[in-house]
């Protein structure tokens, strides 16, 4: 399932693995997660940093392994809610990711991925 054009969209592709995007704040994911408040799921966070790979990459990529997920501050989707991902990769396909919103730190990830 591609989140692309549903769940975010991606506002700038500053080039070097970084992207800014957008989250709709209105996806159906939100009514479950939280509806009294809702929450981005951590996992959609590492779905989206894998959709942006796999757009750097120019082709479709497989996670096989996130051997460090941290999650420092939640994502509340608010209107006009912007994330900066900065992607950047290892060898071996090891890429290490950070999520932030301005001086906000929301996640550092170390993913593997296969293409």
């Amino acid at each position: 399932m591609k989140l692309k054009g549903d769940f975010f969209s991606i506002l700038k592709d500053e080039g070097n693995g970084v992207f800014v995007i957008s989250l709709n704040p209105s996806h159906t994911i939100y009514k479950a997660h939280f509806p009294e408040i809702a929450i981005t799921p951590g996992v959609i966070l590492v779905r989206i940093a894998t959709e942006l790979f796999s757009r750097m990459k120019g082709k479709d990529c497989t996670l096989v392994g996130a051997p460090m997920v941290k999650f420092s501050s939640p994502v509340y989707p608010s209107e006009g809610k912007t994330l900066r991902f900065a992607i950047s990769e290892g060898e071996s396909g090891n890429v290490q990711v950070r999520v932030t919103d301005g001086d906000t730190l929301h996640s550092k990830m170390s993913l593997e991925y296969e293409w």
